[in-house]
């Protein structure tokens, strides 16, 4: 159980500017109390691993996996069916390159995902404890012209968000 404390203590260690192998060791040493403290569901996790080590070193190996999702064009009909203004919202000097998505989590082909249980044990396996899900999101990303001097965001960057994560 988490206090106000702890949780803020965590929410600024992890955007520290601590290098690569400290995040690493320290993220090792939660995953290892995580599966300590949800030993059951980390057994019944490592179970399944068999049929999951393909994908799990194309992950690992290429840090991305393609998933062939049976109702994808399900799930982009209901994305598509999403309240949206059709441009961006104004964020942070001005920028207009996105528009959030709301209630995406309510879904029924995002419920499948996310109750999907061979990719819940996927992401585990990779993540090396019992992984949890932190939010769920969706937004467009509008076309900004030859022009557009990309942000921050829309370069390459790393995700400071936990110790370890995959999105």
């Amino acid at each position: 159980m988490t206090t106000p404390v702890l949780e803020r203590f965590y929410q600024r260690l992890i955007k520290t500017p601590m290098n690569l192998d400290t995040r690493n060791r320290l993220g090792s040493l939660l995953a290892a109390e995580v599966r300590h403290e949800q030993s059951e569901q980390w057994q019944s996790i490592v179970s399944r691993s068999d049929s999951l080590l393909d994908p799990l070193r194309r992950l690992q190996n290429d840090g991305c996996l393609t998933l062939q999702i049976p109702y994808a064009q399900a799930l982009a009909q209901e994305l598509r069916a999403l309240p949206h203004r059709g441009q961006g919202q104004r964020g942070p000097g001005g920028r207009t390159e996105t528009e959030d998505l709301e209630h995406v989590n309510a879904l029924p082909s995002v419920q499948k995902l996310i109750q999907d249980q061979s990719l819940h044990a996927l992401v585990s396996l990779y993540l090396g404890a019992p992984a949890y899900l932190h939010s769920c999101q969706a937004w467009w990303q509008y076309p900004m012209g030859s022009e557009h001097k990309a942000s921050n965001a829309q370069q390459w960057h790393r995700d400071r968000d936990d110790l370890a994560e995959l999105k």
